[in-house]
């Protein structure tokens, strides 16, 4: 077997593992999320409760978690169809009403 027979073999080898790590980046991104927007909404004192007991302060921090995961997760369900409609929104050929739909194709049956 000759070297430039390799060459796309070895290529399609770099971008799989190229898009491995993006993934692998993407999951550690969005895990990240949650907990910087938890410990932030904790963070900005909008709820007095700096001399309340721990449990106290864990309930809070599992409900601040807990909604702050439900549509983080809803979104990642729904990364596709929104994928889709942001490169209709940013494509100037595009009618409103074309914009609109794609909109309308988030939420479409059999959509990821």
């Amino acid at each position: 077997m000759r070297i430039a027979d390799m060459n796309p073999y070895l290529d399609a080898d770099n971008l799989r593992r190229q898009a491995n790590t993006v993934v692998l980046l993407t999951v550690v991104t969005i895990l990240g999320l949650i907990g910087t927007v938890t410990t932030g909404f904790l963070g900005m004192n909008l709820i007095a409760e700096a001399d309340a007991s721990r449990g106290t302060k864990l309930v809070y921090f599992l409900i601040v978690f807990g909604l702050t995961t439900m549509p983080t997760f809803y979104t990642m369900g729904k990364s596709k169809g929104l994928s889709d409609f942001l490169d209709a929104l940013s494509d100037e050929k595009l009618s409103v009403w074309a914009k609109a739909k794609a909109l309308a194709g988030v939420w479409r049956h059999g959509r990821g």
